[in-house]
C-alpha cells in the first residue's frame, strides 16, 4: 500500500486513461484514481447496431494494465452502467475484477450503500479473493440519512469488513462558484456525522467545480473558479480551527463535470480549447468550432498559453511539453481525445504538487 495525497475521479475514456500513463513517476506515486466505467454510448446512426455491454467493457482490463500498471492500487466503480449484467447472466463488475486479477492489476471495488444484494455479493467475493479491502462512496444526500452510522455499519456487515479495511469517499458532486458557502456547511455537517472517523483507512472529500459545458466561456482567454479546490481549502481551515476531527484527502473530477453529456456527434459543436489548471482557477483558451474553423486553431491557442503567466513550462508535465511543441508546430494538431489527455495530465500533476506545497496529509491507500 502507498501514501497518497490526491484522489481524482476519472471517467475511463481514452483522454483520461492516457493522461494517467503519461504521469511522471513521482507524481503518479502520490495519487490513486477512482476509475468510473462509462455507460454504453448512444448509437445515433440508425444503420449501426447497438453496442452490447460485453463488447463495451471487453478492452477495459487490458487498458488498465497498459495505462495504469500493476504496481499501485486503483479503485473500480461501475455505478454509471444502466444494466450491470452480461449476456451470460454474470455481473460486469465480477468479470472486470476477475480479468484485472489475472493481469495482476491491484483493483479495489467501489461500493455504494444503495447497491443491491447481488452487487454487494460480487464486491464481497472480490474483497475476499484480493484482500485489499473496499472503497465505499457516499454522495451529499448521505447527510440527510436519519442514521448514517447504521447505514455504514450495515454496509460493513454485508461485506464482512471493518472501517480499517475501507477507503471512504464523500462525493458532493458539482459545486459552482456561487455554491461554495453552502457546500462547506454541508461537508462540515456530513464529516461531523461520520462514525469511526479516525478508523477509516482513507477518508476523501471529492467535488467538481468544472461546468457541464463551456458555452459560458467566450472565444479568447477566460477563467473558471476551481470551486472544488476553494471548498476543500475552507474545509481544511475548519480542521485547523478544530471544527473537524479529521482532515479528508482532496478529490476532484479533474477537468470534467461529474455527469457525462450524451451528445449526438452529428450535431455536436466542439470548439478548439485548452483547459489549463492554475492555483484556484482554470484558465480557458478557447477558439471557434472545429467543424468550420479547423483543428489547426490549437497551434494558436498553445502559443497564447505559453505566453501567459499561468504556463508552468515545458518540463512541468507531459501535457506541458506537448503544449510547447504545438506552439512551435513540432507536434501534430492532435484530436479532442489528445487535447483532453494533455489538459488532464497537467491537472493531475498540478494538483499533486499543489497539495505537496500545502503539506496536505498523506494517507495509506
Amino acid at each position: 500500500m502507498k501514501k497518497i495525497n490526491y484522489v481524482p475521479i476519472l471517467k475511463w475514456k481514452q483522454g483520461e486513461y492516457t493522461a494517467l500513463k503519461e504521469l511522471y513517476p513521482q507524481d503518479k506515486a502520490l495519487l490513486t484514481p477512482i476509475a468510473e466505467v462509462v455507460p454504453i454510448p448512444t448509437v445515433y446512426d440508425e444503420t449501426r447496431d447497438p453496442v452490447e455491454l460485453d463488447a463495451h467493457v471487453s478492452k477495459l482490463p487490458r487498458q488498465m494494465e497498459a495505462h495504469w500498471g500493476t504496481e499501485d492500487p486503483i479503485w473500480i466503480d461501475s455505478w454509471l452502467l444502466d444494466s450491470p449484467i452480461l449476456q451470460d447472466g454474470s455481473h460486469v463488475l465480477e468479470w472486470i475484477m476477475d480479468e484485472l486479477r489475472s493481469l495482476n492489476v491491484k483493483a479495489i471495488p467501489v461500493a455504494w450503500t444503495s447497491y443491491d444484494s447481488q452487487t454487494m455479493q460480487v464486491i464481497k467475493t472480490a474483497v475476499q479473493k484480493d484482500g485489499r479491502g473496499v472503497c465505499i462512496r457516499l454522495d451529499e444526500a448521505a447527510g440527510d440519512e436519519p442514521d448514517l452510522t447504521q447505514l455504514l455499519d450495515s454496509t460493513l456487515a454485508k461485506l464482512e469488513l471493518h472501517p480499517e479495511d475501507v477507503d471512504l469517499v464523500l462525493d458532493v458532486g458539482s459545486v459552482g462558484a456561487a455554491e461554495i458557502d453552502r457546500a462547506v456547511i454541508s461537508c462540515r455537517h456530513l464529516l461531523n456525522q461520520l462514525p469511526h472517523i479516525n478508523q477509516w483507512r482513507t477518508l476523501v472529500l471529492a467535488a467538481s467545480g468544472f461546468p457541464e459545458n463551456m458555452s459560458g466561456q467566450g472565444v479568447g482567454i477566460s477563467t473558471i473558479q476551481r470551486a472544488d479546490w476553494l471548498m476543500w481549502e475552507r474545509v481544511s481551515q475548519d480542521y485547523h480551527n478544530r471544527r473537524l476531527e479529521r482532515l479528508p484527502l482532496y478529490g476532484d473530477y479533474a477537468i470534467a463535470h461529474p455527469e457525462i453529456a450524451d451528445l449526438d456527434p452529428r450535431t455536436m459543436q466542439m470548439s478548439a480549447n485548452i483547459r489549463y489548471t492554475s492555483e484556484d482557477t482554470w484558465v480557458i483558451f478557447k477558439g471557434r468550432g472545429v467543424k468550420k474553423y479547423g483543428f489547426e486553431q490549437i497551434f494558436g491557442l498553445c502559443q497564447q498559453l505559453i505566453a501567459h503567466p499561468c504556463y508552468r513550462g515545458a518540463g512541468f508535465s507531459f501535457g506541458d511539453e506537448i503544449y510547447s511543441k504545438r506552439a512551435n508546430k513540432t507536434e501534430s494538431v492532435g484530436n479532442a481525445s489528445q487535447w483532453r489527455r494533455d489538459a488532464t495530465n497537467h491537472h493531475l500533476t498540478f494538483v499533486v504538487r499543489q497539495l505537496q506545497q500545502g503539506q496536505a496529509p498523506n494517507y495509506v491507500a
